[in-house]
């Protein structure tokens, strides 16, 4: 079994700086968090966010049409996890 850490360090090294900034002002915009194994769910501000803890870190997907891998809505996700 392999351990991955996730901790603030490393989920902010997946962005760029706007969007930690972005994700860290919608902390109490995250809701109906759910945690299932390696999955993190959540909505923020009506996006669903879907993150996976995977052999080499987080992943994240958001329902955002023109969002990134890893946008401020998988960032207030993540933060809010952690």
């Amino acid at each position: 079994m392999v351990a991955v850490k996730v901790s603030k360090a490393s989920v902010r090294a997946l962005t760029d700086e706007a969007s930690f900034a972005d994700g860290t002002r919608l902390l109490d915009q995250v809701e109906h968090l759910d945690v299932a194994g390696t999955s993190v769910q959540a909505t923020v501000e009506g996006f669903d966010t879907d993150l996976t803890v995977t052999r080499s870190g987080l992943t994240g997907q958001c329902s955002r049409p023109a969002g990134t891998t890893f946008c401020k809505h998988c960032m207030a996700t993540a933060l809010h996890w952690i």
